[in-house]
């Protein structure tokens, strides 16, 4: 799992950065934009990921024209997923990090997985693959410590 930590403001290839990150969390006081055309350049590299995470209409309004925008306006587009005071940003890091390790390592990278090829594929597709995933997950030694632990009471491996 990648966790963007934004402490300040963030430019051109800085947001790309951001856009291929799992969790995004910003100071509220942050500033954000894509200065490429500005500067006579196109955000070329980092267009796959920021058009992924904006939308192709939000790209356009942002990509477009240099547009300067806030945490706020960050978290309503989906760059960012949570913004905070900035004597609260290493605690809300904390946090998304203890919740990512009160999960199996396995079973997150398999969700990436997951995540990645369903937004590929077809609905159709996705019943096949999706069954598939689950039935594979479930002969895993993490499922098998996770659910035990479950119904033993105790903490699986990875949350100790």
């Amino acid at each position: 799992v990648t966790i963007a930590r934004i402490n300040g403001q963030a430019y051109a290839g800085g947001v790309g950065l951001i856009a291929v990150c799992d969790i995004a969390i910003s100071v509220n006081t942050a500033r954000f934009s894509l200065t490429e055309t500005r500067l006579g350049l196109t955000p070329a590299n980092i267009s796959p990921y920021l058009v992924e995470r904006l939308g192709v209409s939000n790209s356009r309004r942002i990509l477009l024209n240099a547009h300067l925008f806030n945490a706020d306006e960050a978290v309503q587009l989906g760059l960012v997923h949570k913004s905070v005071e900035p004597d609260l940003l290493d605690e809300a890091i904390e946090n998304e990090i203890k919740s990512c390790l009160a999960c199996a390592p396995g079973a997150i990278s398999m969700t990436k997985e997951l995540i990645k090829t369903v937004k590929e594929q077809t609905p159709e597709q996705n019943k096949i693959y999706t069954a598939k995933m689950l039935a594979d997950a479930w002969e895993t030694d993490e499922a098998q410590q996770g659910i035990g632990g479950f119904f033993n009471k105790q903490s699986p491996p990875w949350s100790k």
